[in-house]
């Protein structure tokens, strides 16, 4: 689940005559679409939109940064809110977070069938990979592409920090995605982790 960040002190500030343009961020150089309505048709485009239109008297102005950046700008006593950022136990103690605006899919694991196969003891009989320890306990030698500083979700997370990171490439920038793609595509990495509405 993705969640739109501080809706709440984005109405309050609309109601001051003197308000300052809102800072908004986002990790995703396409997102700038979102101020023309004739940008991209997607679920979280479309209801960024709907969203924005109806916010009346707020301005807001689009910076698109690296996550890893976004994290450490939320951090700071300024106004600022943020697209795509799922509710982890460690932001709650110094974010605040709107009601979800729109659903994603959840992470898919791509790997290569021919190098890395998932094997019938790494997965549940719905098909899904029990968790990553098993994963890289078979694939000691194995890497996985993830981006600085994103979450992955409190399940994954935690998974994420009992690998050794050896087993880890971390990838930051506002390209981080293409690049991960990339790496995959030249057999740069074994398995990459992505939400499929990136493309």
């Amino acid at each position: 689940m993705k969640y739109f960040l501080s809706l709440c002190l984005l109405i309050l500030l609309s109601m001051s005559v003197e308000a300052k343009p809102i800072t908004l961020l986002s990790d995703d150089p396409k997102d700038l679409e979102l101020f023309f309505k004739d940008g991209r048709y997607d679920i979280a485009s479309d209801s960024y939109r709907l969203l924005l239109q109806n916010l009346v008297d707020v301005e807001f102005e689009l910076k698109i940064a690296p996550t890893a950046r976004i994290d450490s700008l939320l951090r700071q006593n300024k106004t600022i809110c943020a697209v795509n950022r799922i509710k982890t136990e460690e932001r709650l103690l110094y974010n605040l977070y709107s009601y979800p605006v729109h659903l994603y899919p959840s992470h898919r694991l791509y790997y290569f069938k021919d190098r890395t196969p998932l094997l019938d003891s790494m997965i549940t009989q719905t098909g899904e990979l029990i968790n990553l320890n098993k994963l890289f306990g078979h694939y000691t030698s194995a890497n996985i592409a993830i981006e600085t500083g994103r979450s992955y979700g409190k399940n994954l997370d935690q998974q994420l920090t009992k690998l050794n990171q050896e087993n880890i490439l971390f990838r930051a920038g506002s390209d981080a995605y293409e690049a991960m793609i990339k790496l995959f595509q030249r057999h740069r990495v074994d398995f990459f982790n992505f939400i499929p509405h990136h493309f």
